[in-house]
């Protein structure tokens, strides 16, 4: 039976997991370290070919028929091309995703001097109004002149910000043709799996004992894969816990995981 620091630990990482979890769906994991969150994306693609290997086993077990051993391993052959194609296009995403987060750091740092910018801007115009009602219309004409260069430099900050939105708009959505390839590759491997659904006669008992001890393998394989996919979410989540990135979902678990820790010490302490 396990002990309460057990508990209080396991549920600590349970809260680190779905911390990270919530935090992907809110599109904040970007605010994580760089290191960490490349290792969560290599445990998502690790995982995802563990199961797209497991697929294809399984459906060879299922279908395999007379068709013959050149058959079999000439889907197979595809199967793993398909999947390369597949890992290749997910790559080239991500690498656009790496591209968009300097995009939105420019753009939040770019508003917020162009709010800076027009409350420089409303200040002036008070002075100049200020001016025009005692009548010191050199003044009022002086400021005329440093309100005309601020509009100025107020159209050329919206404009950038502006073409910074286009390209983040653009990158934000894979491009067509990307999808396109996704779309097809996953159709692809969706007709090779019926392919060797339909062969229905069994090859050789020998060989689909093989294939079996293969699948179970794979299984574990894919346990092994999915708990350093959640690993790797609960080291994001307990990153953004440290950093305290402040988002009102997030600040909950924040709270939640505060509690956790503290019963944790305390439990430590009495056991020392």
């Amino acid at each position: 039976m396990a002990s309460k620091l057990e508990k209080a630990q396991a549920n600590y990482d349970r809260l680190l997991h779905e911390l990270g979890n919530r935090a992907e769906l809110l599109e904040m994991l970007d605010h994580a370290e760089p290191d960490l969150l490349d290792e969560y994306r290599r445990a998502q693609q690790a995982h995802e070919d563990r199961q797209v290997e497991l697929e294809f086993l399984t459906s060879e077990i299922d279908g395999i028929v007379g068709e013959g051993v050149d058959r079999i391993e000439a889907l197979k052959a595809e199967i793993a091309e398909m999947k390369g194609s597949k890992k290749e296009v997910a790559q080239t995403i991500d690498v656009k995703k790496s591209k968009l987060a300097p995009l939105k750091k420019s753009l939040a740092g770019g508003e917020y001097d162009l709010k800076y910018a027009e409350r420089a801007m409303a200040v002036e115009r008070k002075k100049q109004d200020k001016a025009k009602r005692t009548e010191d219309f050199d003044k009022a004409r002086k400021i005329g002149e440093i309100i005309k260069h601020m509009k100025i430099d107020i159209l050329k900050r919206k404009k950038g910000l502006d073409e910074l939105r286009r390209q983040i708009k653009a990158m934000e959505a894979p491009a067509k043709d990307l999808r396109g390839s996704f779309d097809e590759t996953k159709e692809r491997l969706a007709e090779l799996q019926k392919e060797l659904s339909r062969l229905k006669k069994a090859r050789d008992d020998e060989l689909l004992g093989i294939l079996r001890e293969q699948k179970v393998a794979k299984e574990s394989e894919l346990r092994n894969s999915e708990q350093q996919v959640r690993d790797a979410l609960a080291d994001l989540g307990e990153d953004l816990y440290d950093k305290r990135i402040d988002h009102s979902v997030l600040n909950k678990f924040y709270q939640d995981i505060d509690q956790v820790a503290d019963l944790i010490n305390q439990l430590q302490e009495q056991r020392s």
